[in-house]
C-alpha cells in the first residue's frame, strides 16, 4: 500500500480529535502496538539523548486505575468559574462536583510518557543534572528539551496511530504523584 498527501492529511485530521468512547472489547494486535512503541521511543530529540520513559499498558485494571485519576475538567458555562476551579495560594483547585473523568485515558492501550534522565551528550543536560537549583539557566533549558521530546514523541505515535486506522486522545491533566506510583516510575509521567 502506498501512502499519499491525502493519507497523511487524513490521518492529521483523525489524530486532532480526542476519541471518548473506545470499543474496550477489541484487542490492539501486536504487530501494531509494537509499531506504535516503535514511533514513541525511535522520535528525534536533542542530540538524540533520552528524556523520557515509555510505559504501556493493555491491562484494563491498570488503565482504569490510571483513568480514575483523571478527573481533573472542570465544567463550566461561558467562562464562569468561581466555585468550579480557581487558584488558592498559589495551588490549583476545583470543584469534584463540577468535574469529570478524561475517558480519551480508557482506550485499549495506555502509553505513558514519563520524564527521565539518561546519558547526557551536551554540556547543558550535564550540568542541569548536576544541579539541585531548579531556577538555573541550564535546568529550565533541560526541562524544555524534555517536555519537547515528550511532545514530539506523542505526536509521532498519534500520527502512526492514525495511519494505522486507530483514534487516540492525550492527556496532562492528573496527578503525577499518583501515577508515578502506580506505574512505578522513578520520574514523573508527565503525558497520558
Amino acid at each position: 500500500m502506498t501512502i499519499d498527501n491525502n493519507d497523511i492529511k487524513n490521518a492529521v485530521d483523525i489524530s486532532q480529535r480526542a476519541q471518548r468512547n473506545y470499543d474496550l472489547s477489541k484487542i490492539v494486535p501486536s504487530n501494531d502496538l509494537e509499531t506504535l512503541i516503535y514511533a514513541a521511543t525511535k522520535s528525534p530529540s536533542k542530540q538524540n539523548e533520552t528524556h523520557y520513559a515509555l510505559y504501556v499498558y493493555t491491562d484494563q485494571k491498570i488503565i482504569r486505575e490510571i483513568y480514575n485519576h483523571t478527573k481533573y475538567f472542570g465544567l463550566h458555562f461561558k467562562g464562569k468559574t468561581k466555585g468550579i476551579y480557581e487558584e488558592k495560594n498559589g495551588t490549583f483547585w476545583q470543584n469534584e462536583d463540577r468535574s469529570v473523568h478524561n475517558s480519551q485515558m480508557l482506550a485499549n492501550a495506555l502509553f505513558v510518557f514519563a520524564e527521565d534522565h539518561g546519558e547526557p551528550r551536551g554540556g547543558n543536560s550535564m550540568l542541569a543534572q548536576q544541579t539541585t537549583d531548579i531556577t538555573s539557566e541550564s535546568y529550565q533549558i533541560y526541562q524544555e528539551q524534555i517536555n519537547f521530546s515528550i511532545g514530539i514523541a506523542a505526536g509521532e505515535t498519534v500520527l502512526s496511530a492514525a495511519l494505522l486506522g486507530y483514534r487516540t486522545g492525550l492527556c496532562s491533566a492528573f496527578p503525577k504523584d499518583k501515577v508515578q506510583e502506580i506505574i512505578g516510575s522513578k520520574y514523573l509521567p508527565k503525558l497520558l
